[in-house]
């Protein structure tokens, strides 16, 4: 298990999104040079495109936006209350108690 977490900040370094996975975490800096600088995709858009570059699995992939998240219902139930404790934190990992992850990337986007 490789945990990894791909955040998206603002020039002013205010949390956008936040992309986070339990496995295929080693994926992180090939997921965010895809994501594009000039514009934020939504949370649809950024789980299919960690999706294609294997970042993460269905059943270990959560991101989160400003308004709302989107993962695979079916697989993952119910999103422990540190994802929206630790939003602002660009470098926090909600998923681990230390707020690590072995693969932490922060990507400056366009708001």
């Amino acid at each position: 298990m490789t945990q990894g977490l791909v955040s998206l900040t603002d020039p002013h370094g205010t949390t956008l999104a936040k992309i986070v996975v339990g496995d295929n975490g080693m994926n992180a800096q090939s997921f965010a040079d895809a994501i594009p600088r000039d514009r934020l995709l939504s949370a649809f858009e950024l789980y299919r495109l960690a999706l294609r570059h294997n970042f993460g699995c269905r059943d270990c992939l959560i991101v989160q936006t400003r308004h709302g998240q989107h993962h695979d219902t079916e697989l993952i139930e119910e999103v422990p209350e540190s994802y929206r404790e630790h939003f602002g934190d660009p470098r926090w990992n909600p998923r681990w108690r230390h707020g690590t992850a072995e693969y932490t990337v922060v990507v400056v986007v366009a708001a």
